[in-house]
């Protein structure tokens, strides 16, 4: 199933076909705004939707959404 999903540019502007790309970003610097791409991927960072508690992230952007966190056994 992951290998039917396609890559999305993941910008400050939402999710973005990589095929429509180009002309947003046109679009976006005509209207005087910067479309910044965060990562182009099958899923977005997760923390740009949802931070766990009681969990520490050292780097977000190695972190997808839909990543699951097991708590140690003690």
């Amino acid at each position: 199933m992951f290998g039917l999903l396609r890559n999305i540019a993941w910008t400050n502007e939402g999710a973005i076909d990589i095929e429509e790309l180009p002309a947003r970003r046109l679009k976006a610097r005509m209207a005087g705004r910067a479309l910044s791409v965060d990562c182009v991927d099958k899923f977005p960072k997760m923390t740009d939707y949802v931070v766990p508690t009681g969990i520490r992230i050292g780097d977000t952007a190695r972190v997808r959404l839909g990543a699951t966190w097991a708590k140690a056994p003690p």
